[in-house]
């Protein structure tokens, strides 16, 4: 669990990535929108259903009041589910930011502060406050890749950027354990936040270069959400009273095995719905 968190946060990166990748070479992008929201939505709920139905299965006790605090994010059914709940609200804010007349770079200024406020408000809303929310910020540092990548705004080679990141990132993994002995918990969130964004940038800075085009990656694209909600579930079935797989590369193996074929059974069931749907049959 010690580098989960770059998982999460290359999560959201390729949702705002992809968004914003989608707003700038797609005419008529944000026409429709509600329809994203949907095909992120209609996984969600199916794997409450599955959650549930595993609860039951492997006796685990859960009430109706854990559903609803899942549903919006609470993590009580759906292990780790808080950052779907997040996701549709930075969908929401990037279709009525980019949906405005303001200049680019104020759109992609607005959609950062949004973010930021998000984060603090909603984490001391719920209590939250740790290092997992921090790791929303690449959402924005997606979408604010897009724009710097495009011909009229790439002035700085990839070996920069790469020094940039780094940097950035060294400088936060030295501010989080300073900041903490100095100020205390709750003020060195903001580090833990740039740690997230820079070392997500460093990663897919990387990808870039060493990984794009990799025939595994690009056969696992499509299953990405579905793999993100669902490895939980094993982590939370090979690991309880009744099947405990003690040894570590046994484990590992096991959640990575069965995650996938879930979510590959998972995506095909979403895509039975979304087929019954006409208007999100040509939906892209």
């Amino acid at each position: 669990m010690s580098f989960a968190w770059i998982d999460v946060g290359i999560f959201f990166f390729i949702s705002g990535y992809g968004l914003t990748y989608g707003y700038y070479n797609k005419e008529g992008y944000l026409q429709g929108f509600w329809k994203r929201i949907v095909k992120v939505l209609v996984p969600f709920l199916l794997a409450h259903f599955v959650y549930a139905a595993a609860d039951l299965i492997f006796g685990i006790q859960f009430t109706t009041n854990d559903v609803l605090r899942s549903l919006i994010g609470n993590s009580t059914l759906v292990k780790n589910d808080w950052y779907v709940p997040a996701l549709l609200i930075f969908y929401a804010l990037f279709w009525a930011i980019f949906s405005s007349k303001l200049p680019e770079k104020r759109k992609h200024i607005i959609l950062l502060l949004s973010i930021i406020i998000y984060v603090l408000v909603f984490s001391l809303l719920f209590g939250l406050m740790d290092f997992w929310w921090m790791n929303a910020l690449p959402f924005w540092g997606g979408a604010f890749a897009v724009m710097v990548l495009r011909k009229d705004n790439c002035k700085m080679t990839w070996a920069k950027w790469l020094l940039l990141c780094f940097s950035g990132y060294a400088i936060a993994f030295i501010g989080v354990p300073v900041s903490n002995r100095l100020v205390g918990d709750y003020h060195y969130e903001i580090f833990y936040s740039l740690m997230s964004l820079f070392g997500v940038g460093l990663v897919m800075l990387i990808y870039s270069r060493i990984g794009h085009g990799n025939a595994l990656t690009r056969k696992a694209a499509p299953y990405t959400y579905e793999i993100y909600l669902y490895h939980g579930l094993f982590i939370q079935i090979f690991r309880c009273q009744r099947l405990y797989i003690t040894n570590d590369v046994a484990f590992v193996l096991a959640v990575y095995g069965a995650t996938f074929l879930l979510a590959f059974v998972m995506h095909q069931a979403a895509g039975f719905i979304f087929r019954r749907i006409p208007s999100l049959r040509t939906h892209r």
